[in-house]
């Protein structure tokens, strides 16, 4: 046999020199049984087909939380929408109720007749009696627990030279029966601060109390119903019936009165 035969390359590999592969390497990358030993291909495709179950059905379960936390919220906003429209619903109805409606924004105006008698708190005096509202309210007024009556005339100007009224504000007394007479060209709303500033400022001489200057002290019912809002806001609509009291503690507030057939509305 010649040498090189026997010569063996310095970069050959003998098959001594190779590291024998463990049982372990040879099968690491195969799947397991729970005995440890490696799954056929058959057992490892159902175990892929199990594992992608589970991952199926926890995205299912993820979907499903998700769907029903949108319809939570949904369901709650729905609820909390209709709460709050309901809320408004009852303010706006009790508001009204009780009269604390706001007069109207843009009130009506008209020429002056007698510049004798301006506008007072937008109430004009005017020629004749309204033909448009035509209503009616009813005041008890009490002070330190006496009845204080309404007097008569307010809201009627006197002409001194002729004694005869020269023109009649929209709102205006007849009498001391406590009616307030709301006659107005134009349907608009009219509240008790009107009044009494047109009292205040026009017909101060008919027995205006100077109480009604005082920022407390005063109790207020509309109706029968206390009043809380204050004096100013209360709405002057047809047969309200408006009792104030200052300082007087034991009145019981108007819940009836005898309308007559002349003052229907």
């Amino acid at each position: 046999m010649s040498k090189s035969k026997n010569r063996q390359s310095p970069w050959q590999v003998s098959p001594a020199a190779k590291v024998p592969v463990s049982a372990s390497a040879a099968t690491a990358e195969k799947p397991l049984s729970p005995t440890g030993k490696p799954l056929t291909r058959d057992a490892a495709k159902y175990e892929r087909r199990q594992v992608e179950r589970q991952q199926r059905l926890q995205a299912l379960r993820r979907a499903r939380r998700t769907r029903i936390s949108v319809i939570v919220a949904i369901v709650l906003i729905v609820f909390g929408a209709g709460g709050l429209t309901s809320y408004f619903i009852y303010q706006n109805n009790f508001s009204s109720a009780k009269g604390a409606v706001a007069p109207t924004p843009t009130p009506f105006q008209e020429a002056v007749y007698d510049s004798n008698y301006p506008p007072i708190s937008n109430i004009y005096c005017d020629p004749g009696e309204g033909q448009v509202l035509h209503i009616h309210a009813h005041i008890s007024i009490w002070i330190d627990g006496k009845l204080s009556p309404l007097p008569q005339g307010v809201g009627i100007p006197v002409n001194p030279q002729t004694s005869q009224s020269s023109c009649l504000y929209w709102l205006h007394t007849h009498d001391e029966s406590g009616v307030l007479h709301i006659e107005s060209p134009a349907t608009q709303t009219f509240t008790l601060g009107q009044f009494l500033d047109e009292w205040n400022q026009g017909f101060n001489t008919l027995g205006f109390p100077s109480e009604f200057l005082l920022s407390s002290g005063w109790k207020v019912w509309v109706n029968g119903k206390a009043y809380t809002t204050g004096m100013d806001s209360v709405l002057l609509t047809s047969h309200a019936l408006i009792t104030l009291a200052y300082n007087s503690p034991d009145v019981k507030p108007d819940t009836v009165y005898a309308w007559g057939t002349d003052l229907a509305q």
